[in-house]
């Protein structure tokens, strides 16, 4: 069958989920397998549709027909790559995330790292005419011995010939790629990661990485075996979302770390290749890893951080989903007392299939895992500068699973919206509309909960209370405050590090007194409520975060005493804005 037609009939059978439509497919797919490409544009489109097959098959015949159309794509383009003369048009496939193409992007110093050890052979900087830019010229004799500076500054060799000789690499010998070089130099001059981020940051280099390996692609990168669900049936458009939210979880099982290891490993390479990446998933502890499979296919793979890039006051938990084992989307849960703020990114080639599903099975193992008492979503995600997610009409899927704005008066408006689109099917809400939707949050309370109407606290106020209180009281030194903050706060709870403690624990306990000593009552407070505190302070710096996020959960008496904390940072923005605002 001809090319072309062979596509469109596959495409126009995408979402066609009966027997018959699958025996078609599986044929189609079949077609695929053996398919002599002659343009990018087709290659692509019949590699996202076999894709989409495998992330849905209809039965295991299905199943093997998209795998093999997908290995037979990676086998065609590593044939062709490896010809006397490749055809030139296989170079549009470069930052596609096809098996044996080529992703060009820049990482943190983090993940070039990670990258340059898991694939030594298939990672190097991507350098333009010789050379990758003026800062790295300026950098390098910072990092070489200081007798090779004359060599470094000589004008007879370019920039990549100088690297080329000092990583045993000239004259095509093998050597260390010049970002694992790069990376590990940088890394032994400079134990704060923080610091080291930002100075590889300023370098602006991007790494070209050679998807060879199976895990370095969407083609063929896999989560760990699972039981395959078929899609025997219509996409499943409607469900019972409460009933799904409210559905225990299998039983919580922090994974082993070899198993971790190795997903995490499918999970980063699942971001690179689309240039993309995660702090929890480029940071993430593999100590601190979930993974649940769940019903319809789903897998739902759950990351804490290492204790040194945890954020200061809330927790961010990352995770990856699958389905059929096929990586389709990505995000995070932002925890902080007794809310978890969510995000969402479904990849475009599975958008159509069980969106809705999918994401509530994500909200379903954060709602378990982290037990909030309502869950948000950032105005981003359903439009604020977001032109997609208003021209999609982001806000009704949000809106279908339960979440409704925080603000009474939008709220009320988009009740009226709902109640125009059940009244009319053809109705569809004016993008000004959705943009005012944009302008409060989202949530969803879980009623079941106690305390449920608690109101949020925002960390901007927490943060710019404590601001205002190192300016005023310590004239901006915040060594000082947070000296005089340890003290205050160790007294207080009766606090004593061993020599034995944990390092990043005390360090944890020391960057939150500067928030705790605000508290003023705090050495009043009954002792079974210090000692949670001090409990929920170390565990900030502790092998697994979610005992912080656990802790601070469920101390009632801190939530109140943040919230009074929070209304003074609060009123500082409320000052400022009547003094800007006022006439000179």
């Amino acid at each position: 069958m001809p090319r072309q037609p062979l596509i469109d009939e596959l495409e126009s059978l995408r979402l066609a989920f009966n027997d018959k439509s699958a025996k078609r497919r599986t044929r189609l797919l079949t077609g695929l397998a053996t398919m002599k490409w002659a343009d990018a544009a087709s290659l692509q489109r019949g590699h996202e549709l076999a894709l989409f097959a495998a992330a849905y098959p209809n039965d295991p015949r299905e199943l093997a027909s998209a795998e093999a159309a997908l290995n037979g794509i990676a086998s065609f383009i590593r044939k062709r790559r490896s010809a006397k003369q490749p055809p030139k048009w296989l170079d549009e496939l470069d930052d596609s995330g096809i098996a044996d193409t080529h992703t060009t992007a820049a990482f943190s110093i983090d993940l070039s790292h990670w990258l340059s050890r898991r694939f030594p052979k298939d990672v190097e900087l991507d350098w333009q005419d010789g050379d990758v830019g003026q800062n790295l010229c300026d950098f390098l004799p910072g990092v070489v011995a200081r007798v090779e500076h004359d060599g470094l500054l000589d004008d007879r060799l370019t920039l990549q010939a100088w690297v080329d000789l000092a990583t045993g690499r000239a004259k095509g010998r093998k050597g260390i790629s010049t970002a694992a070089w790069l990376v590990h130099a940088l890394k032994n001059r400079m134990t704060d990661g923080v610091t080291a981020d930002r100075v590889f940051d300023s370098l602006d280099l991007r790494l070209r990485l050679r998807l060879d390996d199976p895990i370095a692609s969407r083609t063929l990168s896999r989560f760990p075996k699972r039981p395959v669900f078929f899609q025997r049936s219509a996409a499943l458009g409607s469900f019972d979302v409460p009933e799904l939210l409210g559905r225990k979880l299998p039983h919580r099982r922090t994974l082993p770390p070899r198993d971790a290891s190795a997903l995490l490993d499918v999970c980063r390479a699942t971001l690179a290749v689309r240039q993309r990446e995660t702090d929890p998933i480029t940071y993430a502890n593999p100590g601190e890893a979930w993974l649940y499979q769940l019903e319809r296919g789903v897998d739902v793979a759950v990351f804490g951080m290492t204790p040194d890039r945890r954020l200061p006051i809330e927790s961010y938990f990352g995770y990856i989903a699958a389905r059929n084992r096929v990586p389709i989307a990505y995000g995070g849960g932002w925890v902080f007392l007794d809310r978890c703020e969510v995000g969402v990114n479904l990849f475009e080639t599975f958008r159509g299939g069980e969106s809705a599903f999918v994401f509530t099975q994500i909200l379903r193992v954060y709602r378990h895992l982290f037990r909030p008492r309502r869950m948000t979503v950032d105005p981003f995600q359903f439009g604020a500068g977001n032109p997609e997610a208003i021209q999609s009409g982001a806000f009704w899927f949000y809106h279908r699973l339960g979440f409704r704005p925080s603000e009474p008066r939008i709220a009320k408006l988009a009740e009226a919206e709902h109640a125009k689109i059940r009244a009319d099917r053809t109705h569809r809400t004016p993008a000004a509309t959705l943009r005012r939707f944009a302008t409060s949050p989202l949530a969803l309370t879980f009623h079941d909960s106690p305390a449920a109407a608690r109101p949020d606290i925002a960390l901007g106020d927490l943060s710019l209370a404590v601001t205002e209180w190192i300016g005023k009281r310590f004239a901006g030194d915040s060594d000082a405050a947070g000296r005089w903050a340890l003290d205050r706060v160790s007294a207080a709870l009766g606090v004593t590090f061993s020599k034995r403690s944990s390092r990043n624990e005390r360090i944890a306990f020391e960057r939150l007194s500067l928030l705790i000593a605000l508290i003023h009552d705090l050495p009043r407070w009954p002792n079974v409520d210090k000692r949670r505190l001090v409990r929920a302070m170390r565990a900030k710096g502790g092998s697994r975060e979610i005992a912080y996020a656990d802790a601070l959960r469920t101390h009632d008496r801190l939530y109140h005493a943040l919230s009074g904390i929070a209304l003074r940072g609060h009123a500082i923005i409320a000052a400022i804005d009547r003094s800007q605002s006022s006439p000179e």
